[in-house]
């Protein structure tokens, strides 16, 4: 599996149709041009790659940031499932990224598969102290996420990119490689596609009455809805 943010593609995009020709799976999000910017390099984008055997599936969670660019995938091998979001930021750092940010972790933390948010935040994680990243750390935090990326990934220093897994899965081993292809760094990680196994509780309750009895301002309890993690959509392309 791999994982690119800032391909600098197009949707008509020569290296993307090459993998596809030979038998990789690509799901990706060019960054949409403007007008005025048709024949300029589109210097955005994200893509998923996956070896013939991985099944990739593009999930729609009903948000479009317009502070980062954002691509779900549904990763599946056999039995083993997970799912991926991936983003690409820059810019200067605006509080609708951490709105945009968190609406999405909102959607997406709550399906059953282990959950991975992946790609280059923009943001140096390593300061603890900067408003910024402190912000970043504790909307992971209150997603149940974690980032197990712990060293440098830039030529010019700072840990600017993000492996992060929930509190609830097992936390992958990142290994931060410079293969020379670019200014960030190739991150490197295995991690077990195994779903966690389910939390039951047990409940004893009353007998509801007949609705007819219920008084006018109780009728509302029915709209009530629980909080459980759900699958996520299975929807191809």
């Amino acid at each position: 599996m791999l994982f690119l943010v800032e391909t600098w593609h197009d949707a008509d995009s020569v290296s993307l149709r090459r993998l596809r020709a030979d038998g990789f799976q690509v799901i990706d999000f060019p960054r949409p041009r403007t007008r005025t910017a048709i024949l300029a390099t589109s210097h955005g984008g994200v893509a998923a790659v996956a070896v013939p055997g991985i099944r990739l599936c593009k999930l729609d969670i009903g948000i479009k940031p317009d502070s980062f660019e954002l691509l779900c995938v549904g990763v599946s091998s056999g039995a083993s499932s997970c799912t991926a979001m991936i983003i690409y930021r820059t810019g200067p750092i605006s509080q609708l990224f951490f709105i945009e940010l968190s609406d999405a972790l909102d959607r997406v933390t709550t399906y059953v598969d282990p959950v991975y948010l992946v790609g280059d935040a923009n943001i140096r994680i390593d300061r603890v102290a900067d408003p910024s990243s402190r912000q970043f750390a504790e909307i992971l935090s209150a997603h149940g996420l974690t980032c197990h990326v712990t060293t440098p990934t830039h030529d010019r220093g700072g840990l600017l990119d993000v492996v992060a897994a929930r509190d609830d899965s097992s936390a992958p081993t990142v290994e931060v490689i410079n293969v020379g292809l670019s200014d960030h760094h190739l991150l490197r990680w295995a991690a077990p596609l195994v779903k966690p196994c389910p939390v039951y509780s047990t409940m004893t309750s009353r007998s509801w009455p007949r609705r007819r009895h219920l008084p006018s301002q109780s009728v509302s309890i029915y709209a009530l809805s629980t909080c459980a993690r759900r699958r996520r959509p299975s929807s191809a392309v």
